[in-house]
């Protein structure tokens, strides 16, 4: 019987639940899981057991629940959880556990521990709502079926990273750096936390946006670094020890945003704006030498409230279409209307 990749992250969401009634509407909605059906195709083929879980029920106790157990016991009840826990089942007879503690929990059999270890890609997919496409990640497990599964959510990234890059799919770049970032900082990576959160900090500077087939070259006056992000820099400046000239080489050297159609800033001027916000300079964009968009290039229809807003370089929406752009834009206000009558 086939598992399927939100049958296994289920599998794992219901290890150690002492039911299956009551779980979050997102299983349902979301993933399409009916708890009932699923709970007993996972059992019927091995991978779950609904039995009692000492190990489970202890470790789901609190600290005062703790202390009691070993008071009524005359064991100390010093120390914290994890050494309350130890003591309990170094020094209580299991059988007492047993029938202090008799909630039955589904628990993972050796074959559902296996599974969540062999797909864990899918599972973290699903925790930490990355919005990997399953294709994409069974790729991974076919190419890289030797690695460990660090190294393959790694793999996983770059994988998907490169194939946007090579289909011209913007979309995602700035969301799948930061995820890249936060990922390498989990695992103490630090010099890789850096490259991509300048990358990311690149792409913000580049400042478009990009939806099926068309580009969205935003204002570049709208252009700002809160406080929030000053300090994730200087922090993960500080961690990975960079110097000026590894900041540097980051940001001329990286090839994730060599390859996009425009950009609002040349290289020398990412790092010199990057400098201003380490060395706490009052930040107005406009204060930097600014990309213009070319107003004769055919790929491009530009719109700005007024006719010197382009001149100047600001306020101006730069639309890259495949279609009649004046028929978009009716067909949205027409569709907007629409749906306001009802």
């Amino acid at each position: 019987m086939e598992i399927t990749p939100n049958e296994i992250c289920f599998l794992n969401y219901i290890n150690g639940l002492d039911h299956s009634d009551n779980l979050p509407d997102y299983w349902k909605y979301t993933y399409g899981i009916n708890p009932d059906k699923v709970t007993k195709k996972l059992i019927d083929t091995g991978l779950l057991e609904f039995r009692i879980n000492i190990e489970a029920n202890i470790s789901k106790l609190t600290v005062p629940q703790l202390k009691e157990v070993l008071k009524n016991n005359n064991l100390a009840v010093n120390g914290n959880k994890n050494d309350l826990i130890a003591r309990i089942f170094e020094n209580i007879d299991l059988s007492y556990l047993e029938d202090k503690f008799s909630t039955k929990r589904f628990c993972l059999t050796n074959n559902g521990k296996q599974m969540i270890q062999d797909y864990y890609l899918f599972i973290i997919n699903q925790k930490e709502n990355y919005n990997f496409k399953d294709e994409d990640i069974l790729t991974i497990y076919q190419n890289f079926s030797d690695k460990d599964n660090v190294s393959k959510l790694i793999e996983l990234f770059k994988f998907v990273i490169d194939n946007d890059l090579s289909t011209k799919n913007y979309s995602d770049l700035d969301l799948r750096s930061l995820q890249f970032y936060q990922f390498y900082l989990k695992i103490d990576k630090y010099t890789e936390a850096l490259f991509y959160f300048i990358v990311n900090y690149k792409l913000k500077l580049f400042n478009f946006r990009t939806i099926g087939d068309t580009i969205y070259l935003d204002d570049v006056s709208y252009i700002t670094f809160d406080s929030t992000f000053i300090d994730k820099l200087k922090n993960i400046i500080s961690l990975s020890d960079a110097s000026e000239t590894d900041l540097r080489n980051i940001i001329f050297q990286e090839q994730i945003t060599a390859s996009l159609p425009f950009k609002y800033f040349s290289n020398d001027e990412c790092l010199t704006i990057l400098l201003d916000l380490l060395n706490g300079k009052d930040f107005n964009i406009k204060n930097y030498k600014i990309n213009k968009p070319f107003q004769n290039n055919p790929n491009y229809i530009y719109y700005s409230t007024n006719n010197n807003d382009f001149s100047n370089g600001f306020e101006t929406i730069s639309i890259k279409v495949k279609n009649n752009s004046n028929n978009f834009i009716k067909n949205i206000i027409k569709t907007f209307k629409e749906n306001f009558k009802k």
